[in-house]
């Protein structure tokens, strides 16, 4: 069949195209409703290989809640352990300081520089309170610096 007219031959192309769209769109619809009846079917019908599936899908899903569950126990664990280095850190920092604050007011000390030996010591009690060492030289400045006075 020869065309002569291209007005024609546009019109019959686009009668055409309705057409194949239509048949799209039936078989998408009857393919959907055939779905539908097929899975209503199954569920009225009690299909186990349905239920099997249903509950394969959920099982799956709950293993891969429970791997991020126990992925993020694992990223707080190892906060945790960062943390506690962290402290452990500060702590092991602070007495540094502490000790090395002591021995500077021991070396005045011994080089008789009373004051300085308690500007250090005082140092010591702001960081550690309960340091002994720098509370019995403390005393022992104060003793001679108070016997200097007099």
């Amino acid at each position: 069949m020869r065309y002569y007219d291209t007005d024609q031959r546009k019109s019959d192309c686009s009668v055409f195209r309705t057409i194949l769209w239509v048949l799209i769109a039936a078989t998408a619809i009857l393919g959907f409703t055939t779905f539908k009846l097929l899975f209503k079917s199954n569920r009225e019908n009690g299909n186990k290989e349905a239920q099997i599936e249903y509950l394969k899908h959920k099982n799956e899903d709950s293993e891969h809640r429970i791997r991020q569950a126990e992925m993020q126990i694992q990223i707080l664990r190892q906060r945790l352990i960062d943390l506690e280095t962290s402290k452990n850190q500060e702590t092991a920092n602070k007495k540094a300081k502490i000790t090395q604050l002591y021995f500077e007011g021991l070396k005045n000390f011994n080089r008789q520089n009373y004051a300085g030996a308690k500007d250090y010591w005082l140092q010591v009690q702001q960081l550690d309170p309960e340091h002994a060492d720098a509370k019995l030289g403390l005393k022992r400045v104060n003793d001679i610096l108070n016997s200097q006075k007099q």
